[in-house]
């Protein structure tokens, strides 16, 4: 630092000595460079990540129908399956299942209040549903099913997205196989 003679007042400061740095260019009086305004408009957003659909395959088995009425039940089941990102997975659930008897044809079937959990090998998944199918005379049954699925433990806690399968099994069997998707 040097001292300063300033002619108005008459005082004595101390200034930073800079000689030299302004002709190597290293420090500026005038205005910001453009690339300084540049730097500052830089904005720190990062893209979207996008998370592929969840897809598996999942084979139950009904562990136990309650009756609720002439047409309704409640069905109880276990299941084992796999899925890509949450891996291999065990879990259950249940669901309302109301069959409404068409002469010489499948039964309609309205599944509601449908709730189930799997826990694969990085989350648990809490999953709610309810659709529509069929079941023949011989046992055989398929169903669409909608909802909503949401990671509730493990990597991705908070991650939900909309939940569509297909249903098909055999009542008398016990047997099922779910093939599902869930978008993220």
């Amino acid at each position: 630092m040097r001292a300063v003679y300033q002619s108005k007042g008459q005082r004595w400061s101390r200034t930073p000595n800079v000689e030299g740095l302004e002709s190597r260019n290293l420090l500026s009086a005038t205005a910001a460079s453009p690339l300084s305004a540049e730097v500052h408009a830089l904005k720190f957003t990062l893209p979207p990540i996008k998370i592929p659909p969840i897809n598996g395959t999942i084979r139950g088995t009904i562990t136990s129908i309650t009756p609720t009425s002439k047409t309704t039940e409640v069905v109880t089941y276990t299941a084992i399956g796999k899925a890509n990102i949450i891996g291999d997975g065990r879990g259950g659930g249940q669901h309302t299942l109301t069959s409404k008897p068409v002469k010489n044809h499948p039964s309609n079937d309205t599944y509601a209040n449908g709730q189930a959990t799997v826990t694969g090998t990085t989350d648990t998944v809490a999953i709610t549903y309810s659709g529509t199918g069929h079941t023949n005379a011989n046992g055989g049954f398929t169903a669409n099913l909608k909802g909503k699925a949401t990671s509730i433990a493990g990597l991705d806690v908070g991650l939900s997205g909309p939940f569509s399968a297909t249903l098909s099994g055999n009542n008398r069997t016990g047997s099922f196989t779910i093939s599902f998707s869930v978008k993220l």
